[in-house]
């Protein structure tokens, strides 16, 4: 339990620094590590769950997604404030650097296996991100129809 709760501090504050390193406004650092810290908390859930890491990445952006679009709502700043620095925590930088490290051993096989390990996880990152922006213009949508619709 010592470890999580130190993990999850961890990825707050990282979220928060590049939040800094970003320039994001002052009054957005707080919810931005918030986010960072919950998308990873989701992360570490689905993998605890017995998911594999793509699924698991996959829900993490899912929920940094909505919780960034809700964010924007309620702060009047733009969901890219807390997309950004929200999904430094599930940026695979060790699959990166071991694809590099592979490549220049020569062991290509292996580079290519985990290059295409971190092209899943970009992938989810992006497709959790994407689903999540869908579903909220969705219901904002269908909010302003039944609402047109009430109105008749």
């Amino acid at each position: 339990m010592e470890i999580f709760l130190l993990r999850l501090l961890s990825c707050f504050l990282m979220s928060a620094a590049f939040g800094i390193l970003c320039r994001i406004p002052q009054s957005a650092l707080l919810w931005s590590g918030v986010g960072g810290a919950l998308c990873w908390a989701v992360m570490f859930a689905v993998s605890q769950a017995g998911g594999k890491l793509v699924a698991a990445v996959f829900f993490g952006s899912l929920a940094l997604g909505l919780t960034a679009e809700w964010l924007a709502r309620r702060t009047h700043k733009p969901a890219t404030v807390y997309i950004v620095t929200g999904f430094i925590p599930l940026v695979p930088g060790a699959e990166a650097y071991h694809t590099m490290r592979l490549l220049v051993e020569g062991t290509y096989a292996e580079a290519g296996s985990m290059a295409v390990r971190m092209l899943l996880i970009a992938g989810a990152i992006a497709f959790g991100l994407f689903l999540s922006s869908a579903l909220i213009r969705m219901l904002r949508r269908s909010g302003k129809e039944a609402a047109k619709h009430a109105a008749i």
